[in-house]
């Protein structure tokens, strides 16, 4: 079990007027995919008899977890859980804003994550935090055939974020994505690959950003703040001696020997120390709660999207879901 006690205690940072605290919450439910995931979908795959998705001999974090250490959201929960606060992680590795398959083992969307979260009892009590990250895998289906998923996604989470209020979740935060041109798939095509998938992180995230702002413009909004692990992300690539350029699992039953090498630990994951560094994002968008302030969205419009969107919608860029 990991935790940060240090990140943990700067949630109440002296200083900081009117900085909530973990203790000030009754509730955390974390929504959305691998980079989220705690060990569901590794579950999943063992009830029906299936490979996992994060074997043990290759390093993946306890068997269950996409990363060669505790995922941000593992590190967070065991903080909130170690206060005595209510943790559910509902993260799915695979999953999307939007899922439009029909399949009886289809993996839950935004949602069908909400649904679940009511049917347990979420929100629960009268400080019901929830986190929020989807985005990466449906920007991958654009290049595998759905160009629109982009678009879909946007509309799944302002639907989603709205569903949150009307539950009861009081507090919400929610995460853009980060360059997805840095990834090591478009990185081996080439600068077109990567331009064009930075081009739809952008416009993606420019649609998080407007999701987030109308939220706070509602009547009897949530608390509300949006972290920017667009420009986490950057920060880190730009002062890193870690290798960027190729990944700790490169295939069936072939890892490095030393994942903290690398910034990738396959070919979507972030090794451990990013993860460290977004569970430190998040306890600091938790201690801007309640009082924080709508973002100032990036330019969007149907302009940006569409090229952006588009853009990438021609590339076949190879990665797996996260």
């Amino acid at each position: 079990m990991k935790t940060i006690a240090t990140l943990a205690a700067a949630v109440a940072l002296p200083g900081a007027v009117h900085a909530a605290s973990i203790t000030d919450f009754t509730s955390l439910t974390i929504f959305g995919d691998s980079l989220s995931d705690a060990g569901r979908a590794a579950a999943a795959a063992a009830a029906f008899g299936q490979p996992s998705p994060t074997p043990a001999e290759l390093g993946y974090f306890e068997g269950r977890q996409f990363s060669n250490d505790a995922v941000w959201a593992d590190t967070v929960g065991q903080s909130f859980a170690a206060e005595g606060v209510r943790v559910e992680n509902l993260a799915f590795g695979g999953a999307r804003a939007d899922n439009p398959s029909t399949a009886p083992t289809r993996i839950p969307d935004f949602d069908e994550q909400i649904d679940t979260a009511v049917e347990r009892g979420a929100p629960a009590g009268d400080r019901a935090l929830a986190a929020v990250w989807f985005g990466a895998n449906d920007l991958f289906a654009t290049t595998g055939g759905q160009p629109l998923a982009g678009f879909a996604a946007i509309e799944a989470l302002n639907a989603g974020l709205g569903r949150l209020q009307d539950v009861g979740y009081s507090d919400v935060l929610v995460f853009n994505l980060p360059d997805l041109g840095e990834l090591p798939g478009p990185r081996e095509i080439g600068s077109l690959a990567q331009l064009a998938a930075r081009g739809a992180t952008l416009a993606f995230n420019a649609g998080v950003a407007n999701a987030v702002d109308g939220l706070l413009a509602g009547v009897d909004a949530p608390n509300a703040e949006l972290i920017d692990t667009f420009a986490l992300f950057d920060d880190f690539l730009a002062d890193t001696d870690k290798i960027v350029d190729g990944q700790c699992v490169t295939g069936p039953g072939t890892a490095c020997d030393d994942p903290d090498d690398f910034v990738f630990f396959d070919d979507v994951h972030p090794t451990g120390d990013l993860h460290d560094i977004l569970a430190e994002a998040a306890l600091a968008g938790i201690a801007a709660l309640p009082d924080s302030v709508a973002p100032v969205p990036l330019p969007a419009g149907g302009i940006l999207l569409l090229g952006g969107f588009a853009a990438l919608g021609g590339l076949r860029v190879r990665t797996r879901r996260v």
